[in-house]
C-alpha cells in the first residue's frame, strides 16, 4: 500500500512539474514574447552625493524625493530570445534584470551588467528615486529615453539614441545626445 501511494505521489509530482513550464507555438506572432521581471532595492544615500548610471537599452526616469535614500526599480528580462521565435513561455520562474549597485564614499553607481548571451541586450527600464539635491554624473545610455524631474544640483551624461526631458530642475546641465531631442 505504501509503495502504491509513493508511486502515485511521484507521478503527481512529475505531472505538476511538467506543466510548470509550458512553451506554446504562436503562429500569429512575428516577434518573440518574453517575460519581464523586476529588480527593486532601496539604499540609504545622503543628499548632495553623486550618482552614476550605465544602461545600454531601455528608458530611465529619475525623480527627486525628500528622503535620504535612493530607490532603484528596474524592469526587464534576463535575456533576449531573438526576434524570429514564435514561442510563448508560460511557467513559474523569476527573471530579473541583472543590476549592480555599488555604494562608495558619497557616490552610488548603478549599472546593468553586460549581457554575454546570444541575441541583443534586453532593454531594462529604470525608475530611480533620488534625494532632491543630487549630482547626476556619469549617466551613460546607448538607447532609450531619459527623464529627470524634481531635482537640483548637476546633470552630466550622454545618450546615443533617444530623447531627454528635464523638468523642475535647478542647476547645471551638460548632456550629449547623438540622435534625439532635448527638452530642458
Amino acid at each position: 500500500m505504501k509503495k502504491a501511494l509513493l508511486r502515485a505521489s511521484l507521478a503527481a509530482a512529475a505531472a505538476l512539474l511538467s506543466v510548470a513550464c509550458i512553451m506554446v507555438m504562436d503562429p500569429e506572432r512575428t516577434t518573440s514574447w518574453q517575460p519581464r521581471g523586476e529588480f527593486r532595492r532601496t539604499v540609504e544615500f545622503a543628499a548632495g552625493g553623486t550618482i552614476a548610471l550605465e544602461n545600454e537599452a531601455g528608458n530611465v526616469e529619475i525623480v527627486g524625493w525628500d528622503k535620504d535614500a535612493v530607490e532603484v526599480v528596474a524592469q526587464g528580462a534576463a535575456a533576449n530570445p531573438g526576434e524570429k521565435r514564435k514561442v510563448r513561455a508560460y511557467g513559474f520562474w523569476e527573471i530579473k534584470p541583472d543590476v549592480e549597485i555599488k555604494k562608495m564614499d558619497g557616490s552610488l553607481s548603478i549599472r546593468t551588467r553586460p549581457f554575454d548571451g546570444p541575441g541583443d541586450l534586453p532593454a531594462v527600464d529604470y525608475t530611480i528615486r533620488v534625494p532632491n539635491s543630487i549630482v547626476l554624473s556619469g549617466i551613460r545610455m546607448e538607447e532609450g529615453n531619459l527623464t529627470i524631474s524634481d531635482v537640483f544640483g548637476r546633470i552630466e551624461g550622454s545618450l546615443e539614441r533617444g530623447d531627454i526631458a528635464v523638468s523642475n530642475f535647478s542647476g547645471s546641465v551638460d548632456l550629449f545626445i547623438g540622435t534625439g531631442s532635448a527638452d530642458v
